[in-house]
C-alpha cells in the first residue's frame, strides 16, 4: 500500500497508526509522511490497548489500525475521528455500528497479506502431504511414527481458487 500524491498537496490532518507491522514499515511511513506530515506511529512493538489506545487515538482525524479493538468505549474518547482504516483484513476487531452511528469512514486494505497467507497455506499443503502435524503431535507424545506421507515428486499439484489467495 504505497500511497500516491498526484497533487503533491500536504494536508494538515492528525493521522496517527495503531498497527505495528505499518508503524514498522521505512516505505509505508515515509509515503504516509509525505502527504501527512502530522503522522505519529506507534513505535512501541507492542499492541495498544485501554488508556493507552485511547490517549493515542483520542484527538486523531484518522486512524490506521491493526488488530486492536475499536469499539465504542474508544470512540466515545474521539472527538475529531473522520475516518478509521483497517491495515489488514478482517474488520472482526472494528464495531460497526459505532463508526456509523458516529458517522465515521471506514476504510481497508484487503489483499495485503495475500503473500504470506499463500505461502502458509502452500506450507499447509506441505505439512498435510508429509504428515507432519500428525507426526509432531505423536513425537510430543513421545510416540515414533515413520509414516512421512508421500512426496510430491511426480505429481500434478491443483490450486483452486479465485481470491487473493488462490490466485497468487
Amino acid at each position: 500500500m504505497i500511497l500516491e500524491n498526484q497533487s503533491n498537496h500536504v494536508f494538515e490532518s492528525k493521522v496517527v497508526v495503531t498497527s505495528i507491522s505499518f508503524s514498522k514499515s521505512t516505505v509505508l511511513k515515509k509515503s504516509l509522511l509525505k502527504i501527512f506530515p502530522n503522522s505519529i506511529f506507534n513505535e512501541t512493538g507492542q499492541r495498544l490497548s485501554g488508556e493507552k489506545l485511547i490517549q493515542f487515538i483520542n484527538d486523531a482525524d484518522a486512524a490506521i489500525v491493526g488488530i486492536e479493538t475499536i469499539d465504542e468505549s474508544l470512540l466515545k474518547h474521539t472527538s475529531s475521528l473522520k475516518i478509521i482504516s483497517k491495515y489488514g483484513v478482517g474488520l472482526d476487531n472494528i464495531d460497526q455500528k459505532s463508526l456509523k452511528n458516529r458517522d465515521i469512514a471506514q476504510g481497508w486494505t484487503g489483499g495485503v497479506n495475500q503473500r504470506s497467507v499463500s505461502e502458509l497455506t502452500l506450507g499447509f499443503m506441505l505439512g498435510l502431504c508429509r504428515n507432519l502435524f500428525t507426526a509432531g503431535f505423536k513425537l510430543k507424545n513421545s510416540v515414533w511414527d515413520k509414516d512421512g506421507g508421500h512426496q510430491l515428486s511426480g505429481k500434478t499439484v491443483g490450486i483452486i481458487g479465485c481470491g487473493h489467495i488462490g490466485s497468487d
